[in-house]
């Protein structure tokens, strides 16, 4: 059975993904793909998350000038973190068209891909889809939801143990909206425990203002936020308030 490649092109540049479309079925590859839409001020995002679940592995063209857009990196990101919530830390991931040195050793996502050349593209796609992904049990969740016209959400939780509360902080975006359900989607109505919003701290010198709740969160429920902005980094964990040894994660954009 083929392997399915799905190809995300920054660049609206129709020959050049065509030959790269061109080149990678020869490998026996099933390839499909799309040009990454842009942001939309009114709207927000609109990532490739259905596709994605399809595919074994996905590459993504992007120049330079494209990567400098600070909307086409955070939309990047999410779509990252989606995939490695759905498919696990090991799922193949390709950047092609630019050198790993303009990305930043601590970015959580963009760190952890694999920069490329088109020339040898499909023999790394050939071998990364022949191998079995192992399973990695993750310590806790981090998901994004980002849905035009309802804005753009953080997801945490647990995936083993329970959590005594939970929190999340941003450094550089608001957090405008916050609530708690089941993990995978957006709570339609939720009973916050001692909800808090505007919660300061400070790490490796920069300030973080976050939000929380007391809820009790077993590995199948979540606490989710709604981001205002673009986000340096994310601060979060079990609630600080409870336990004042409370484990706190933290993921760089």
């Amino acid at each position: 059975m083929k392997k399915t490649v799905w190809i995300s092109a920054f660049d609206k540049d129709e020959t050049t993904s065509k030959a790269i479309f061109t080149a990678l079925h020869k490998y026996g590859l099933d390839v499909k793909g799309h040009f990454w839409p842009e942001y939309d001020k009114n709207k927000g995002w609109e990532l490739p998350t259905e596709e994605l679940k399809k595919a074994d592995a996905w590459v993504i063209l992007i120049a330079p000038a494209a990567f400098e857009n600070e909307h086409n990196r955070f939309s990047l990101n999410l779509a990252l973190m989606q995939i490695r919530q759905l498919k696990g830390d090991t799922f193949p991931v390709f950047i092609s068209g630019i050198d790993h040195s303009l990305v930043a050793d601590n970015l959580t996502y963009l760190s952890a891909c694999e920069y490329t050349s088109s020339a040898v593209l499909g023999v790394k796609l050939l071998a990364a889809t022949a191998k079995v992904l192992p399973v990695i049990e993750a310590e806790y969740r981090l998901n994004c939801h980002a849905i035009m016209g309802v804005g753009t959400w953080f997801e945490v939780g647990p995936e083993s143990h329970d959590w005594e509360g939970a929190m999340i902080a941003l450094s550089g975006a608001e957090i405008d909206a916050h609530g708690v359900g089941p993990s995978g989607k957006l709570p339609q109505k939720a009973i916050l425990s001692y909800p808090y919003k505007g919660m300061k701290l400070e790490v490796d010198g920069i300030e973080f203002i976050g939000w929380g709740v007391e809820n009790t969160l077993a590995a199948g429920e979540s606490y989710y936020i709604r981001i205002k902005g673009i986000p340096e980094s994310i601060l979060f964990g079990e609630s600080p308030i409870k336990n004042e040894n409370a484990e706190l994660y933290r993921c760089y954009f």
